[in-house]
């Protein structure tokens, strides 16, 4: 813990004890009116940390520093008092902000626990989540589904086997695609967490995701271009610093670089880069309602998924564009000069779309009465 004392700075290099999450008070709800005014959902937190231990994941790292598990959970009576109280002071819609919610104990049988407690109450809510893909079995899923569950944050990161490998990741491509389909199947709305580019990327890889990107093209997600955040105190990064691979930028942000080895995948990357920034507030103000996300009616969350996919579709072409320009030309230096012929070309071509685009956003926004006011996108650099 870190605190100030009349100007001096105090620095406890112990972290404090864990404490059992019951034991915890609720938190303070002072700006719950606002909350609800502006349509945002209600943050609640049921369990802390995660199980799993991704390479390029900070939050094991984080929670080994006070010792003891890396995850812990409250318990389902705590859980719903605090649901039910909520829904008594107007609050309809809730984003469990849990890093993981499905972690051992914790199984199909908690989930129908969790979903007999709350419709015990006569609870009728609406929530969002955070679930590992090989968590999401279909009696688990079909049980969040029945305690009110209409959207998930789903950490698929790549639809090939060997980057997932590469991230120790616990799922594989199928149990991706069987979560993907699980979801669906009980109309729940998936943000997919993807992340496309590391330093070891393969042209090989991105084929394997285009072909999937194409087939799952309805996930939510924010733009195409993805790339592993070199986080401090993870694994990925530890190997970066140790073969001297990283450089830090002097921002206050601590952003990070590191390069892409495969010379074709590096042009790829840049170039997909360059595309996604030219687009990037368009994709922040599209997902936004989706992703943060708003209290909506399924009329109006039908409306904005089917804006993300009528996105998300346009860069997928230009994706599958550009990855046969690096699958067919050889010559690196040649590859690079066909690349910017090509981004500057479809940046052209695609602007009356953008501009169109940006209309029936507007309108959307105008409909479902929400207001934008986000700050531009400080991590593209």
């Amino acid at each position: 813990m870190s605190y100030s004392d009349a100007g001096v700075h105090h620095h406890n290099h112990e972290a404090a004890p864990k404490l059992p999450m019951d034991d915890l008070p609720d938190p303070a709800r002072d700006t719950l009116a606002l909350t609800v005014a502006r349509r945002s959902l209600v943050h609640v937190q049921t369990a802390r940390g995660c199980q799993a231990s991704c390479t390029f994941c900070s939050i094991v790292a984080f929670e080994r520093v006070g010792g003891g598990s890396t995850w812990r959970q409250r318990g389902i009576n705590r859980i719903v008092d605090e649901l039910e109280h909520l829904t008594e002071l107007g609050a309809t819609h809730f984003k469990l902000i849990d890093d993981s919610l499905i972690e051992p104990p914790r199984d199909a049988a908690w989930c129908t626990a969790f979903a007999d407690e709350i419709e015990r109450r006569g609870l009728r809510l609406r929530m969002r989540g955070s679930i590992r893909a090989d968590r999401a079995s279909e009696e688990v899923v079909s049980e969040l589904a029945r305690a009110g569950f209409f959207a998930f944050s789903c950490g698929i990161e790549n639809f090939s086997e060997s980057a997932l490998r590469r991230m120790a990741k616990r799922a594989d491509v199928g149990q991706n695609l069987a979560a993907l389909d699980t979801f669906r199947k009980h109309g729940i709305y998936v943000q997919a967490g993807h992340i496309l580019f590391d330093d070891h990327t393969t042209l090989a890889e991105l084929d394997d995701n285009l072909v999937l990107m194409r087939r799952y093209d309805w996930t939510i997600s924010k733009g195409i271009f993805t790339e592993m955040y070199a986080a401090a105190g993870t694994n990925f990064t530890r190997r970066l610093l140790k073969r001297g691979e990283l450089e830090v930028d002097a921002d206050v942000l601590g952003n990070t670089r590191y390069r892409v080895r495969d010379p074709h995948a590096a042009q790829v990357y840049a170039t997909l880069k360059r595309w996604h920034k030219q687009h990037s507030a368009v994709y922040d103000k599209a997902i936004d309602p989706l992703s943060a996300p708003k209290a909506l009616s399924d009329q109006e969350l039908a409306l904005f998924h089917e804006l993300s996919v009528a996105l998300r579709r346009v860069d997928i072409e230009f994706f599958g564009e550009l990855l046969e320009l690096a699958q067919n030309t050889g010559d690196p230096a040649r590859l690079e000069q066909r690349c910017e012929e090509l981004l500057k070309a479809e940046i052209a071509r695609t602007e009356p779309w953008y501009s169109r685009f940006d209309q029936r956003m507007n309108h959307a926004y105008a409909t479902a009465g929400l207001v934008y006011d986000a700050d531009d996108n400080p991590f593209l650099c």
